[in-house]
């Protein structure tokens, strides 16, 4: 698979959606996950410019596997690029805001959460996972920091700022998921970016 850089799309959702030594092992994690579980019906909120989850789903193409893809994202004109270039009756795109109290999520089997939560408040994260009980898998992926010094889900207000030497630890309050398998650790910027899987 060659690097994306973005430059010739509109929409570029950042080098951590695009370099291959990150996003590689995480697509490969991605389709054995879809595989072996035969799920078929996938919800990606934060779907962002589709990069990643064009590849895993060109896998199942050439595969001939059926599924239905539901991506979800805040950017109404990202939404409308998606739709009209990538939108088939196999995918759909929305656009929703996810934390909003009558924002409901679509039916599925897997949600996808793929660095998303690390820019919400804590009670906009716990809005979200509220939603999730009728999905049996979430993938979840997020930037966090390790270290002596790092305090678990240190609560933001601001969606530009970033959790530095803390993350989204859903292990900890105030979630305190107990059914957390860590599946994916790759190092990023002084952190790593952790992919964990909950089946409820």
């Amino acid at each position: 698979m060659g690097q994306y850089r973005g430059g010739n799309e509109k929409f570029y959702s950042g080098s951590g959606s695009h370099k291959p030594e990150i996003i590689q092992p995480y697509i490969d994690l991605l389709i054995k996950l879809i595989a072996f579980n035969d799920i078929r019906r996938i919800v990606d909120v934060g779907c962002g410019d589709f990069w990643i989850m064009r590849q895993v789903l060109g896998f199942f193409n050439q595969n001939k596997y059926k599924y239905f893809y539901h991506g979800i994202d805040v950017v109404s004109e990202l939404i409308e690029h998606n739709s009209q270039n990538f939108g088939n009756d196999n995918v759909k795109f929305t656009c929703a805001d996810a934390s909003k109290d009558d924002v409901e999520l679509p039916d599925g089997d897997l949600l996808i959460i793929r660095q998303v939560l690390q820019h919400l408040c804590n009670s906009d994260v716990k809005k979200i996972l509220r939603k999730t009980g009728d999905f049996k898998y979430l993938l979840i992926t997020e930037h966090i920091f390790e270290g002596e010094n790092t305090i678990p889900n240190l609560d933001k207000q601001s969606i530009k700022a970033m959790r530095g030497g803390s993350g989204i630890f859903l292990e900890h309050a105030p979630f305190n998921y107990k059914n957390i398998i860590h599946l994916l650790k790759v190092f990023q910027g002084g952190g790593m970016i952790r992919t964990s899987l909950i089946i409820q």
